[in-house]
């Protein structure tokens, strides 16, 4: 008995256990492959969370400053009800860091106590990373490329506006300080139009 002992195979359980062995080593190298790419994925998820999030801070910081300009448009130019029912919502559920600025102050004044010189907007997040828009969802990148398309619009209405605010501080005729004065006005129109789609 002892003898046939001497004979045997010294490697038998390696040998039954060499297709699970080559197994758990194509497992491990699948893993360690694949292992990056999870975490990427992961990472990825995170980010654009973050970024949605801080895209919706920037976003309802642009909205209230814009709604207050609008109403500050508005009131000098006869506000209507439909303006008042879009601004009202706006302005209560605004939680930012500006709830009570010279902003809101400035909604509060009469349309007579100062001139009204507009000026340009960004949204320095939405420009900055606009190249990570593709990981968000196609009907809120479609949204953001209209935000920003608007307030480029806007824009150049505002420095248009600002070009004809500085003209009446120049020596004109009473002619063309009326046409001045007429360009400044449709150009604020214009100007709180947009900022109404943004």
């Amino acid at each position: 008995r002892y003898a046939d002992d001497s004979k045997a195979d010294p490697w038998p359980d390696a040998m039954s256990s060499l297709p699970e062995q080559i197994v758990l080593v194509v497992l491990g190298w699948v893993l360690g492959l694949s292992g990056p790419i999870i975490v990427d994925q992961i990472r990825r998820r995170r980010e654009v969370a973050d970024l949605r999030t801080a895209l919706q801070t920037e976003l309802m910081e642009l909205e209230y400053r814009l709604a207050t300009l609008v109403y500050m448009v508005r009131s000098r130019q006869g506000i209507d009800k439909a303006t008042v029912l879009w601004l009202r919502p706006i302005v209560q559920k605004y939680r930012g860091l500006n709830k009570n600025d010279k902003v809101r102050a400035e909604t509060q004044k009469s349309a007579e106590d100062s001139a009204l010189a507009l000026v340009p907007y960004s949204a320095p997040l939405l420009e900055t990373k606009f190249a990570a828009l593709s990981s968000l969802d196609t009907e809120l990148q479609n949204r953001l490329y209209e935000i920003r398309a608007n307030l480029a619009m806007f824009n150049e209405d505002a420095e248009q506006a600002r070009y004809y605010f500085r003209l009446t501080f120049t020596g004109l005729s009473s002619d063309n300080r009326e046409r001045v004065v007429r360009n400044l006005v449709g150009c604020q129109r214009n100007a709180a139009t947009r900022a109404q789609l943004i």
